[in-house]
């Protein structure tokens, strides 16, 4: 029995098919792709951190004046839509693009608490709570994507 394939399977797979020139369509790598849609939700999570991580980036690029940062903050923000984009090849558009965007909401504002010494009130944190239920909630109604 063939065991399931994860994202780095494909990954592999398809960098080795390129680096070959070997792979024709339809074919699979050595794993049972059982849960397609599974993989594009790990995708939109990667790119969700990703966005975490450029919004906050945007911080020390000093407006865009300091090079170093902003090309950094640049290069993560692509990467990020573009893992926006692949994974809304499988989830639904809206559904992709709440659900990116609020794990980009709810990271920034945990980590604008925590590194930044923003205020973390109670309704302020009732908030982010509400936004986490908002993905959690995209994630179960999506069905099968």
């Amino acid at each position: 029995m063939r065991r399931p394939c994860l994202l780095l399977d494909w990954a592999e797979f398809y960098a080795r098919a390129v680096r070959n020139r070997s792979a024709p369509a339809g074919i699979a790598p050595p794993c049972e792709d059982y849960d397609h849609a599974m993989n594009a939700w790990l995708i939109l999570l990667a790119a969700g951190l990703l966005e975490i991580a450029w919004a906050t980036g945007l911080r020390f690029t000093d407006g865009f004046a300091r090079l170093v940062p902003t090309v950094v903050v640049l290069a993560i923000a692509l990467l990020s839509f573009y893992l926006l984009a692949v994974a809304m090849r499988t989830i639904p558009m809206g559904t992709a693009y709440a659900v990116w965007s609020g794990i980009g909401a709810t990271g920034v504002a945990i980590l604008g608490i925590l590194w930044f010494k923003e205020p973390a009130s109670l309704v302020r944190l009732a908030f982010i709570a509400m936004i986490v239920a908002g993905i959690i909630g995209l994630k179960w109604s999506a069905g099968n994507h």
